[in-house]
This record gives C-alpha cells, structure tokens and sequence, in this order.
C-alpha cells in the first residue's frame, strides 16, 4: 500500500494558532457529521515545537497550494512535504517572510535519478544529496529495481523539522482532526481545544 500524503510543519506557533490562521477547527465527535479524509487534517505538536499538520495529497507540486504556504511564512518558518509513492514522486520546501526559500523535488517519471533542487538549501543538503544518489547507483549496479532518490527530499525536511511520515517519529504524537471551520463554529472556549488534559 502506498502513500499519498502532504504534511506542512510550522514553527513559532502553537496548534490553535495554525489551525485558526487556517480556519479549521476540531471535527465533530460525530462521525456521521465528520467529512471525507479529502476534507480534512491530523494534527500535532511535535517534540521538536513544531506544530505538524498531515493531509491526502490533492493536487501535484511542492507541498498543496502555494498561497497557503505563503499565507502561513508571513509570520512563521515552514517545511513542507509531499510523498507520493505511488509514481514515486516526493518533494520537500522551506518558506519564510512569504517567499520560498528552497525546495527539493524527485519524480520517477522524469528519470530514476531526477531530483530537482534549487534557493538556499540547509547544511545538510550535499550529504543527504551524495548519500542517496551512491545508494541508488549500487542499488542499479546490483540490478535492484529501487527507487532510492525518492527518500532525499524527505530527508531533508526530516534534517529540518525532526519528522518522517509513518515512521517511529509518529509513534507518540497525539493527533487531532480538523476541518474547515464554518462561520458559525468555533464558540470561545476557556482552554484551548487541543488541550486533553
């Protein structure tokens, strides 16, 4: 089974912060009233004090809608990730004051060894580069069939944020689903609703 997910991260706020800049609110406890997973978002702070915001990909590019990204780096830092397994297509970027500062894409379908990077990238970027291209060349010289630069954007964003999709780095977040808020939701409330203690 493959995986076909978006996941934004943000740093410097809190998860009502981002969940309101981006008018959504916790989903009903209904599950007759809670929408499709197309509609909606997982969400949780992350060790590293990121708030982790997970969705089904919808639509191709660097991580779901540029105007949300934009909208988000105004005030905070953004590393976001899209992973694709099914045509092995995974890219990574980071945002900040409204503008993208880099950004790392790999899709099979330009070539087994595609990866597009450009913008200043982190530290750590050459490493992660060399490492994963050597292991997709012995992997060909092995006559495997294996697709080893899909994983380099996400390491990267992993360098950064300190999270990988659907690996030990989920294990322990508490997650809350979120959909787009309708004006009449959202009542004030005296703790924050992501609170659960």
């Amino acid at each position: 089974m493959g995986t076909s997910t978006s996941w934004i991260a943000v740093e410097g706020a809190t998860l009502e912060q981002v969940a309101r800049d981006l008018h959504l609110t916790p989903a009903s406890a209904d599950p007759t009233e809670a929408p499709g997973e197309d509609n909606e978002y997982q969400a949780a702070m992350l060790p590293t004090g990121w708030v982790l915001l997970v969705c089904r990909m919808k639509r191709n590019g660097v991580v779901a809608d540029p105007e949300v990204l934009k909208e988000l780096s105004s005030s905070h830092r953004i590393v976001g990730c899209d992973e694709e397994s099914h045509v092995m297509y995974s890219a990574s970027c980071e945002w900040r004051a409204g503008r993208e500062l880099w950004s790392v894409i790999h899709s099979s379908e330009e070539a087994a060894t595609h990866l597009a990077a450009r913008g200043d990238l982190p530290t750590g970027w050459p490493a992660t580069r060399d490492e994963g291209m050597a292991v997709q060349a012995e992997a060909v010289k092995a006559g495997e069939d294996v697709d080893y630069v899909y994983e380099i954007p996400l390491a990267v964003a992993k360098q950064v944020v300190g999270y990988r999709l659907e690996s030990d780095d989920d294990d322990d977040l508490e997650y809350v689903t979120l959909v787009a808020a309708s004006p009449q939701t959202a009542p004030r409330q005296s703790k924050p609703w992501w609170r659960f203690w």
